[in-house]
């Protein structure tokens, strides 16, 4: 399993939340990727980041559900919508991805 972790700066915490729940449910229903959620820091001293955990089955079903995002008016256009709005700070994005630690995995080197 992949897990997708994609962090970004919240410039509105409140408007930014609601874009994520908007964005969240646009990839549930449009690109149905095993599970997606969306979280918020709880108690941010430094600023309210958004947060995306979103589950693939391997990299090949991660990769192909990314193409499938560059082409999405759909999906550019909340991405618009935020920027215009400034509502995230776009020097912050960051994904992070995981792999699950798994019997087979672990008797490989990793590097």
């Amino acid at each position: 399993m992949i897990k997708l972790i994609r962090t970004v700066r919240a410039e509105k915490p409140t408007e930014a939340c609601q874009l994520a729940v908007k964005l969240t449910n646009y990839i549930k229903t449009n690109h149905n990727p095993n599970a997606i959620e969306v979280f918020v820091d709880r108690f941010a001293q430094n600023g309210h980041s958004i947060h995306w955990h979103i589950d693939f089955d391997n990299l090949a079903a991660f990769e192909k559900w990314q193409e499938s995002l560059i082409d999405d008016q759909g999906y550019r256009g909340l991405l618009a919508e935020a920027e215009a709005d400034k509502l995230f700070d776009p020097v912050t994005m960051c994904d992070l991805i995981q792999q699950r630690v798994d019997i087979a995995l672990s008797s490989r080197t990793l590097n």
